[in-house]
């Protein structure tokens, strides 16, 4: 995977029938992206794709983490999974 590749994940779960994916990159400790889609139908955003570049990160390479999450009655997140993965510059 590079920096500007278009990542979208397979995803499943019995926990929530509304997921989210939430993926952050670090450059250094320093983050540089965090974005969040909701996996379902129905979401703000039904694109689902993560397209790995932002403003703060314009190139390089960077480490990252996918969460799978899902709503919780405080009004946050509650992480189910994750896994981590490396991009390339």
């Amino acid at each position: 995977m590079n920096h500007g590749d278009v990542v979208l994940f397979d995803i499943s779960t019995t926990a929530t029938t509304q997921p989210w994916v939430n993926v952050k990159c670090s450059q250094n400790g320093v983050v540089v992206y965090n974005f969040w889609n909701g996996y379902f139908v129905g979401a703000l955003n039904n694109d689902w794709n993560f397209g790995l570049a932002s403003g703060a990160w314009q190139g390089g390479g960077a480490d990252c983490t996918a969460y799978l999450d899902k709503a919780n009655s405080r009004g946050g997140y509650t992480q189910l999974a994750s896994r981590s993965f490396h991009v390339e510059a």
